[in-house]
């Protein structure tokens, strides 16, 4: 099903680009933060840019982004030798991208029924987060991705 340039060194299947970007997707919020940071700053005479649309994001966004960010880390970081904790945040990646992409739909929803039309952008953001929450839920590259983690290599040696 996935040829060898799909794994990595340690033998298991690496994330690839798609699921990375998925990923980064839902845990956009927060990282838009040190993003307005560095794309507002005035660079050689040149004037600031105003991306403080960046950090208008609610409270409930950014908490429902918070397991994306830890998964993303986790996706970059792991190794034979990570903590346990990343093993079991690993574990479960799948249903706490579902969960934070779920809350994501779910705010933009109750945006657009309590009180704000439907704009383009609420109905691009909602389809895009419908299509992740089945893509994390049903796709078979991330159920493969996210049932392997890199194991410790125990050798013994024998005197």
């Amino acid at each position: 099903m996935y040829s060898i340039e799909d794994y990595d060194n340690h033998g298991v299947l690496k994330p690839g680009f798609f699921l990375i970007a998925c990923t980064a997707y839902v845990a956009r919020f927060p990282l838009f933060g040190p993003l307005s940071l560095v794309a507002g700053r005035a660079m050689r005479g040149r004037e600031a840019l105003d991306v403080s649309f960046l950090t208008d994001a609610s409270p409930l966004e950014m908490l429902s982004s918070i397991p994306a960010v830890i998964i993303l880390f986790i996706m970059l970081a792991r190794k034979p030798n990570s903590p346990d904790w990343m093993k079991l945040m690993w574990k479960h990646a799948r249903a706490l991208l579902a969960l934070s992409v779920s809350a994501q739909l779910i705010i933009v929803i109750s945006r657009v029924f309590y009180g704000h039309e439907l704009s383009l952008v609420e109905f691009i953001v909602g389809m895009v987060n419908a299509y992740l929450l089945v893509y994390f839920s049903l796709n078979n590259r991330p159920k493969a991705v996210f049932s392997m983690f890199p194991e410790k290599n125990e050798t013994s040696t024998s005197n």
